[in-house]
């Protein structure tokens, strides 16, 4: 027993940076998406479901839809080639300088067009003109979603310490502020402007390490627009199919009262708890899959075990959801009952597709990066479906 786990321990020796590194960065996240979880759950039971549904279509359209649209792959840019760069820093200024120029034309673009046609746009996701003052601190978290790429830069620069404490400090700041003031003032414009000031503050804190790295001073050129083209034109489209499900709420806007939108948006807060399980099983698999690989070793056996070991897991969340789905509303928020089969539909529909998400990570393992488009597609596709036809059904 020891000898078997002995090279395991070796491994985490000789790399423990590597290791330290992915340990920030999962408790970051976990850490933040736990916050993030428990304020949406907090204003959804405080708002109620028309209300909430108004918050989250501007949160989700002006703070995620629209930002990633228009980013044209510069974060995943700045990241990969910030981090690239550092055996030749030279380049790494004039880098930064030419994707944050071309991206602040963009968003001051999108920032004006927003406030000018404030009136149509909140026809358009909020099916009335009376909410247009709302488009106000949406286009302020327009705004603030310009500096998330201080964030991808310090990805590049691989502090990661500093990535994790920022997201964090911005979710709690967010946490602290807009529980009472919901609760107090039930007014969604202060509660849009608090989660932009707390997500800029969050971005703010990157720039005093930022400025220590000489960030932005240019010491040689080459053609960024040739990296553009090259890499981060298709980096957007590929990422662009993971956003679908991101952006399901404002997809579905149109079709929907503001109201079946704030159903939806309650219950695909719990989405991401269906899919734990088997996005951690899938986090297992790759590593595995691909030192397999490595070695030219058959895996199709290891993927139908992992498949078996999740299946029991999956009918077992199946059950419950439909047994106590009811109860569990009924409890936490009785507001949203009348949204009981879109919140079923979404929590069914996220623990079977956990055998998709396990293949994802199989084919991606392997490198067959096309399947794995068409997959991630096809769930997203699944999950909006889902989502149509149960909001059409209540």
């Amino acid at each position: 027993m020891i000898n078997q786990i002995k090279p395991y321990f070796n491994l985490l020796r000789s790399d423990s940076q590597m290791v330290k590194d992915s340990f920030i960065l999962t408790a970051a996240n976990f850490i933040t998406a736990f916050m993030t979880f428990v304020s949406n759950i907090l204003i959804a039971s405080i708002l109620g479901p028309e209300n909430f549904g108004v918050y989250r279509i501007l949160v989700i359209a002006f703070g995620v839809t629209i930002p990633f649209l228009f980013d044209f792959g510069a974060t995943i840019t700045l990241t990969k080639y910030v981090a690239e760069f550092q055996s030749d820093k030279k380049k790494i200024g004039y880098l930064n300088r030419s994707f944050l120029i071309s991206r602040l034309f963009v968003f001051l673009t999108l920032v004006a067009l927003t406030l000018i046609f404030r009136e149509q746009i909140s026809v358009f996701l909020l099916h009335d003109a009376s909410y247009a003052r709302l488009i106000i601190p949406a286009a302020l978290i327009l705004s603030t979603a310009y500096f998330i790429v201080f964030q991808f830069i310090v990805l590049g620069y691989e502090n990661f310490k500093l990535y994790g404490v920022t997201s964090i400090i911005g979710r709690f700041i967010f946490l602290l502020l807009i529980v009472p003031i919901v609760y107090y003032t039930k007014d969604l414009y202060q509660a849009l402007l608090v989660y932009a000031f707390a997500f800029f503050v969050s971005y703010a804190l990157t720039i005093r390490f930022l400025l220590r790295q000489n960030f932005l001073k240019v010491e040689e050129r080459f053609s960024a627009l040739k990296m553009f083209k090259s890499y981060s034109l298709p980096m957007h489209v590929f990422y662009s199919i993971g956003y679908i499900a991101t952006s399901a709420v404002v997809i579905l806007t149109p079709f929907f009262s503001v109201t079946a939108i704030g159903y939806f948006s309650w219950a695909f807060q719990f989405y991401g708890a269906s899919t734990f399980i088997s996005a951690s099983v899938a986090s297992m698999l790759l590593p595995k899959i691909s030192k397999m690989v490595g070695k030219s070793q058959r895996t199709e056996g290891v993927l139908r075990k992992v498949m078996l070991l999740y299946a029991p897991l999956a009918i077992i969340g199946v059950i419950g959801t439909l047994l106590f789905s009811r109860i569990f509303i009924s409890f936490i928020a009785p507001a949203y009952l009348p949204g009981l089969l879109v919140f079923e539909a979404v929590m069914v529909y996220g623990f079977l597709s956990g055998f998709g998400l396990i293949y994802v990570s199989y084919l991606t393992a392997k490198g067959d990066t096309k399947r794995v488009a068409i997959l991630q597609l096809l769930l997203n596709a699944l999950l909006l479906a889902i989502g149509f036809v149960s909001l059409r059904l209540i």
